[in-house]
């Protein structure tokens, strides 16, 4: 049943003859190569394990300096805000304590220049006062000791005025 006249025949004892005398040497090379390649391949992978393992420690120290510097910039923010209440507080203060002394001060001058002008209008009066009543007295009364005795008089009252700068 087998033909051997067709080529076909040979062709495949042929190439079962050439895998059982070369067969073992192409598989070991083969083999070889395979496991070579199969040996590199998985180098590569458990070096990208290794590479993906330090990203992911990197990454996950990365993240924790974010977090961290997120506080870090929060708790300025926060003292900040806190360092300015206080200062507009302090300020506040400050001002109030000066809008006071300020007050206070004008007050004072206010005090100050309303007694000026009370005390100059009291000597005007007193000065009218005194022109009146010499004015009068040197109509009414006559000449002689009674006139001198009354310039006198108004002499020390001008006087006294004067050195004591207030009258009643």
């Amino acid at each position: 049943m087998i033909n051997f006249n067709d080529p076909q025949i040979w062709v495949a004892i042929s190439f079962i003859l050439f895998f059982s005398f070369c067969g073992k040497f192409i598989w070991s090379k083969l083999s070889s190569f395979l496991d070579n390649k199969i040996e590199s391949i998985g180098t590569e992978i458990r070096d990208a394990e290794k590479l993906h393992e330090d990203a992911k420690l990197l990454l996950s120290s990365e993240v924790k300096k974010f977090q961290d510097l997120d506080k870090e910039i929060k708790n300025i923010l926060k003292n900040g805000k806190l360092q300015l209440q206080e200062l507009q507080l302090k300020n506040k203060e400050n001002i109030d304590i000066e809008i006071k002394k300020i007050k206070k001060n004008s007050l004072d001058k206010i005090n100050y220049l309303e007694a000026q002008v009370i005390n100059d209008v009291k000597n005007r009066i007193a000065e009218q006062a005194i022109l009146v009543t010499q004015g009068f007295l040197m109509k009414e009364l006559n000449a002689g000791i009674q006139l001198d005795n009354i310039i006198l008089s108004v002499n020390e009252i001008e006087n006294s005025l004067k050195n004591n700068s207030s009258f009643i």
